[in-house]
């Protein structure tokens, strides 16, 4: 909807200016990359991570993030369109959040899979 809405108003703002040069209409794409470039950057560096994950790696995150705890909050911040909410909410979190943050999400996950390993 929000897209439709830049269309929108930049088509009419052409209509009212008679100016339909690219470099007026680029107006619609100036808004759409400033309103949703952020949240496709983030999801495009989200799946980056999981593409350089190796299927351990993934197992180890969906057990890891399989408990109530973390259920809760993908269930609460989980939204396909926007990533970055729930990413947040994840690395925040009080239960990892200073490793998260310090080290990177793969970097904790190697961690947390050697640690794993260790105990077994």
């Amino acid at each position: 909807m929000r897209g439709a809405s830049f269309c929108a108003a930049t088509a009419l703002e052409a209509l009212q200016k008679n100016d339909f040069s690219r470099a007026f209409l680029k107006k619609y794409q100036d808004a759409w990359d400033e309103d949703f470039g952020p949240e496709i950057s983030c999801g495009l560096k989200h799946r980056e991570t999981f593409l350089d994950m190796d299927n351990r790696e993934i197992e180890f995150l969906i057990g890891f993030l399989n408990k109530p705890y973390w259920r809760k909050i993908i269930l609460k911040y989980g939204d396909l369109d926007y990533h970055s909410r729930l990413a947040a909410k994840l690395s925040l979190a009080p239960p990892w959040a200073s490793r998260f943050l310090g080290n990177g999400l793969k970097l904790l996950l190697r961690g947390l899979v050697q640690a794993a390993e260790y105990r077994y």
